[in-house]
């Protein structure tokens, strides 16, 4: 087996790390109570044992220069991948905070995971690199240790706080990433054909060049509103601002359960309804003073790993950790103003085509980053001027973490992101048997532009959900 190299997908994410234009990613729950260290270490060993990837970094192979999974060589501790913070709350300040002090470092014998415990919230906090995981795996991370944790008895002792120690012989059980082996059409050919030539005589400031039609708020731009102190002339890496204003909606799980209630009357998915109602806001309530252009440009990541287990025959993609990701791009006009459920509807179609009928050009299209200069495409998107689309939704969907009975269960769990090149403001999404929580973090520059988008976001929720539970106990 030879060694795992990075997908396209990975050295994209590798390289925006790298630059220091991204720091970490996060997915935390909220417990009923909290685990003795002696039970979390316990839980952890396990949890590594079983993921290769909680063991492992990146590195650069001397033979080629090309990026690899590098399993570390050296044990590691308790105290290594596990930070107890004295914070009574976990609010805009501390979430900035996290954003701004923890990352990753490459070439190291250190995991690209951590977690925070806040004993004042009964919280843990996982917080990973992008370039090994993305928000599923984040999910799967907590599912395993949960099920390893509730198995495990209350008073255990040990002598050591190591909760990893390298085998004599240890390998991935692939060599390479799932979208390598993803099967080609001759359209996809093509198109990766015609769009090399195109990249060998236009250059990438032209690739990235923004259409004068793109909503885009006159108080926020590259570099100032992104980047703090330029770029730094010695390593040419940047710092990220992440300053953002954080806006959380929660739903108790009543709310949730009639929300959803409406989205099913309405044959849409709940992400189909939320990019619906940003969308709305922002057509609604943005100040045509201080925006130009017109069209909303949304993405909205996709979970790839069912596509994976059908396509390439192999149904262990479910609970596989990585990047099993594929964007899909929505747009909408400011101009048209539709009802919410219309837009929903529209939205939905477009995702459906997307995540089924169009799945194989999906993942096609992730592997044309390789014909990139990722380096050179991530700073001339930041000389671009602005983000390339308005907003983001990533939804991880309801997960209920009770798969494993036993005395540690979940009351709430939370998802979010740092500020970032792709969008103006990102949404982070995921629903538990403690309701709903949506994470949206924006620039402090934009506070005045979307705070009242926001404020007609949760006006709309409370009211609706209302009016269906009404409905529901009066029938």
């Amino acid at each position: 087996m030879g060694i795992r190299k990075l997908s396209s997908l990975e050295k994209f994410f590798y390289s925006r790390s790298v630059l220091r234009l991204h720091s970490c990613f996060y997915v935390g729950i909220q417990l009923d109570h909290l685990p003795e260290k002696s039970q979390l270490q316990e839980a952890l060993k396990r949890t590594i044992t079983e993921y290769t990837k909680l063991h492992s970094n990146v590195a650069i192979d001397d033979k080629d220069s090309e990026e690899f999974i590098k399993i570390i060589d050296r044990s590691f501790e308790f105290d290594d991948v596990v930070e107890y913070v004295p914070w009574k709350q976990f609010d805009q300040d501390k979430i900035n905070y996290v954003f701004q002090n923890y990352g990753f470092s490459y070439n190291t014998e250190k995991p690209l995971w951590k977690i925070l415990v806040l004993p004042h919230e009964q919280k843990l906090i996982l917080l990973m690199s992008h370039v090994l995981f993305d928000g599923m795996a984040g999910v799967l991370i907590w599912k395993e240790l949960l099920k390893n944790l509730n198995r495990i008895p209350s008073t255990i002792g040990t002598n050591s706080d190591e909760v990893y120690s390298p085998l004599e012989s240890q390998h991935f059980d692939e060599d390479h990433h799932p979208y390598d082996d993803w099967p080609s059409t001759w359209t996809n050919a093509l198109t990766r054909f015609f769009i090399g030539q195109y990249l060998k005589w236009q250059p990438l400031v032209k690739v990235v060049e923004l259409n004068s039609d793109q909503f885009q708020f006159t108080n926020y731009s590259y570099p100032d509103g992104l980047i703090r102190n330029g770029k730094n002339s010695v390593t040419g890496c940047y710092e990220i601002r992440n300053d953002n204003l954080q806006w959380n909606l929660h739903l108790e799980t009543q709310e949730l359960q009639n929300i959803l209630a409406l989205c099913k009357k309405n044959q849409v998915s709940l992400t189909s309804m939320l990019v619906a109602l940003l969308s709305l806001s922002i057509t609604e309530c943005a100040d045509p003073q201080r925006y130009t252009g017109f069209q909303l440009k949304i993405d909205v990541p996709i979970n790839t790993r069912l596509a994976c287990n059908k396509i390439l025959h192999d149904d262990q993609y479910t609970n596989k950790l990585g990047n099993f990701v594929a964007n899909t791009a929505l747009t909408q006009s400011v101009k048209e103003k539709q009802d919410i459920w219309q837009l929903a509807k529209k939205f939905q179609a477009a995702i459906a085509q997307k995540s089924q009928a169009e799945i194989h050009d999906a993942i096609n299209e992730c592997k044309l980053l390789d014909l990139l200069n990722i380096e050179q495409f991530l700073r001339a998107k930041i000389a671009a001027g602005k983000p390339a689309s308005t907003f983001e939704v990533s939804n991880l969907g309801y997960q209920s973490f009770d798969d494993i009975e036993g005395p540690f269960q979940v009351k709430d769990a939370f998802f979010n992101q740092p500020q970032g090149i792709g969008s103006i403001f990102f949404c982070s999404v995921i629903s538990t048997k403690g309701g709903f929580n949506c994470n949206i973090t924006y620039p402090k520059d934009l506070e005045a532009d979307l705070k009242p988008c926001l404020q007609y976001c949760s006006e709309w929720v409370r009211r609706e959900s209302k009016k269906e539970g009404e409905i529901a106990w009066q029938n």
